[in-house]
């Protein structure tokens, strides 16, 4: 609630004292206007005029950027790699190509992709050319076919021969299939 001439003056004090009162009240509300002034000057002056702040200020802006530096260098080898092994590169030849790629030729957009990943990946593929995989499938040499059939690889007789208890479990329960079981 402010204090004003009718509040006062609701209150029966006279109008002459309530005068005194409201200058009284304005020398007070002034002066801590003035000294509020003053304290908010000398921060000011004290922060920027400071050199041990100012190069504290400077240390950490630069660390700052070193650090942000150093994520979007990360985000970029990251995206290379992915590059690479989509152009076919051995894991070496991944390494190789994240070593000695110019890494602010790579742009990034909003979802952290490469927007020139397609002149990347050629230019990958013609550079790192010797260390791109390249793989075969061969089927059966149908020359020498696999030697397991399915079928048995001794006979009843072979296995009743083997003297040694042990050795003739084993065989019965390799080839189970002559049993019955």
């Amino acid at each position: 609630m402010a204090l004003t001439r009718k509040f006062l003056a609701a209150f029966g004090i006279e109008a002459d004292k309530v005068d005194q009162i409201i200058e009284a009240h304005v020398e007070t509300v002034d002066g801590l206007k003035k000294e509020i002034a003053d304290l908010k000057e000398q921060v000011e002056t004290t922060s920027k005029g400071n050199d041990a702040y100012d190069k504290l200020k400077q240390e950490y802006d630069n660390y700052k950027k070193e650090v942000q530096d150093k994520e979007v260098a990360a985000q970029k080898k990251d995206v290379l790699a992915k590059i690479a092994k989509d152009a076919g590169l051995t894991e070496a030849g991944v390494q190789k190509a994240i070593k000695y790629f110019d890494l602010s030729t790579l742009e990034l957009d909003g979802e952290g992709n490469a927007k020139n990943s397609k002149d990347i990946l050629k230019g990958i593929k013609e550079e790192w050319s010797d260390y791109i995989q390249h793989t075969t499938k061969e089927g059966a040499t149908t020359a020498t076919p696999p030697s397991n059939t399915g079928k048995s690889k001794m006979t009843k007789e072979q296995i009743f021969a083997i003297k040694d208890r042990g050795e003739r479990q084993k065989a019965i329960a390799e080839n189970h299939e002559l049993f019955g079981f």
